[in-house]
């Protein structure tokens, strides 16, 4: 069964949520999920969407950064909790394009939110000042709210 399979390759991983992310961009199961039931379509559908946004801690630092910028600490310091325990959540926004070190250059800091003409390294600078991105606005501010409509 699809669902086993890939539900046992999570479960039995050190590190269930990097694993699950990784898993759900891996175009071998893509496909195969591709070819599988609604049922199965769902379920893949569900797990990737939870495990590609931002989780809670991610989502308060992002409001701190919509406004201001703020050091590694001072988030830290804000958020009430240890550095050591928002590093992780950081370095995903960083990775996920939520959030950029700001530049020492004017035109490094007019470009950086949008992410254009920047060389990325290998890992996040948290002595540097963090600020939010367009993608990290707009995950906070989107432009189209869904709202359900009651059938008549």
């Amino acid at each position: 069964n699809l669902i086993v399979d890939f539900a046992s390759a999570i479960l039995t991983a050190d590190h269930f949520h990097s694993t699950a992310q990784k898993l759900v961009s891996q175009p071998s199961w893509q496909s195969q999920i591709n070819n599988a039931s609604d049922d199965v379509k769902t379920f893949f559908k569900a797990l990737k969407d939870s495990v590609t946004k931002p989780d809670a801690v991610s989502v308060q630092l992002m409001k701190f950064l919509d406004k201001d910028v703020y050091t590694l600490k001072e988030l830290a310091y804000r958020i009430e909790l240890p550095e050591e325990q928002i590093k992780p959540s950081l370095e995903s926004l960083w990775q996920d394009n939520y959030i950029y070190p700001v530049s020492k250059s004017i035109l490094g800091n007019l470009l950086g939110p949008l992410n254009v003409f920047t060389k990325r390294k290998s890992s996040l600078d948290t002595s540097s000042y963090l600020a939010l991105t367009a993608k990290g606005y707009f995950h906070l501010h989107p432009y189209f709210k869904a709202t359900a409509t009651q059938a008549q």
